[in-house]
């Protein structure tokens, strides 16, 4: 895929209205306990 290409699927991504934020910089454990929390499991 040429980088024009990649650059203006990128711009046409939209954010799902669903999504889950987590902060990634967490460790692990944080990360999944939030994800858990979340989606009530």
């Amino acid at each position: 895929m040429s980088e024009k290409l990649l650059k203006s699927q990128f711009n046409d991504l939209e954010e799902p209205d669903n999504a889950i934020y987590v902060d990634i910089s967490q460790p692990i454990e944080v990360i999944v306990d939030q994800v858990r929390q979340t989606l009530g499991i």
